[in-house]
């Protein structure tokens, strides 16, 4: 990601789907270190609320998917921007519509929504015919 058409705005609201994934988390790790945001990132599995992370930590592996992603928010974090994690699917219309609504409601707009949600399958995405996306 560059700045160079738009620039990130301190304590923006920045909306990720997908934002618990790999490109997400990277979305938002870059986010913070650009400045303190706010970041609000969809997963559609369920996920650990934050004052129950440091019990998963303690109880978990270091490498399970989940503890992994809990260490990369607490960085998110440290850096001084506010994550809130939100169980919803993007395919969802209520779902995303009940979402903006609570989104708009607490903070009257959003600065950027970055699309991050999808699952590729087994192999590069330029390699897949429609039939298998």
């Amino acid at each position: 990601l560059t700045t160079s058409s738009w620039q990130v705005q301190p304590q923006g609201v920045y909306l990720i789907t997908g934002g618990l994934g790999g490109i997400g988390l990277e979305v938002a790790t870059w986010l913070a270190q650009q400045c303190q945001v706010q970041l609000i990132l969809t997963t559609r599995s369920s996920f650990p609320a934050p004052q129950q992370w440091s019990q998963w930590l303690q109880t978990h592996p270091k490498d399970d998917s989940t503890s992994i992603k809990i260490r990369r928010l607490q960085t998110i974090i440290s850096l001084g921007s506010f994550v809130c994690v939100e169980q919803v699917d993007v395919g969802d219309f209520v779902a995303m519509s009940g979402l903006f609504a609570r989104v708009y409601a607490q903070h009257s707009h959003l600065q950027a929504i970055f699309h991050a949600a999808g699952v590729t399958k087994d192999g590069l995405l330029r390699s897949k015919s429609h039939q298998t996306l």
